[in-house]
């Protein structure tokens, strides 16, 4: 049994029911270590200096998104009143010109597709009018020629346009 118990403690020996230490809470002590641990590395007053800049490393935030952090845009409109505004103008701005381009885009495709539909009915139509007129000559060979190649290709069109799919 307390072999079991164990083999599933945590690995840094904190009792099973124990929750972590939050972040705030491992600041001064994470402070502490470090100051302790480069006191005697550096001379005099430098051991201050030092943990300045390890603790504004420590305090570091990562922020992503299209616009800047609430903070920032504070600060931003504290340098230059309304700048914030601008900001989220020009952002916005930016948003309506993409959703127009990508209409553009989409409308583009579609209309290409529409004509390729007509110069392929367009093509088909002719083939078909000329496999009417080699029946009409009699020359059924020729005929046979164009009206069934026209229509395997128009059927077979139809089955791979509807069973397979266009890959992105």
């Amino acid at each position: 049994m307390a072999k079991d118990k164990k083999s599933t403690a945590k690995a840094d020996d904190r009792p099973e029911n124990e929750e972590p230490a939050s972040l705030p809470e491992l600041r001064p002590q994470l402070a502490e270590e470090i100051k302790h641990g480069i006191e005697p590395l550096l001379q005099k007053g430098q051991a201050t200096q030092v943990m300045n800049v390890v603790q504004s490393v420590l305090l570091r935030e990562h922020f992503s998104g299209p616009l800047p952090h609430p903070r920032h845009f504070r600060e931003y409109d504290d340098i230059v009143p309304g700048s914030a505004e601008r900001i989220i103008q020009m952002a916005e701005k930016a948003q309506d010109h993409n959703i127009d381009i990508e209409k553009k885009i989409i409308g583009a495709q579609i209309d290409d597709q529409k004509r390729g539909m007509n110069y392929g009915l367009a093509a088909l139509l002719v083939v078909l009018a000329l496999g009417g007129l080699f029946a009409y000559l009699g020359n059924n060979w020729a005929a046979a020629l164009f009206l069934g190649t026209s229509v395997l290709g128009v059927v077979g069109a139809f089955i791979t346009g509807r069973v397979m799919k266009p890959e992105k």
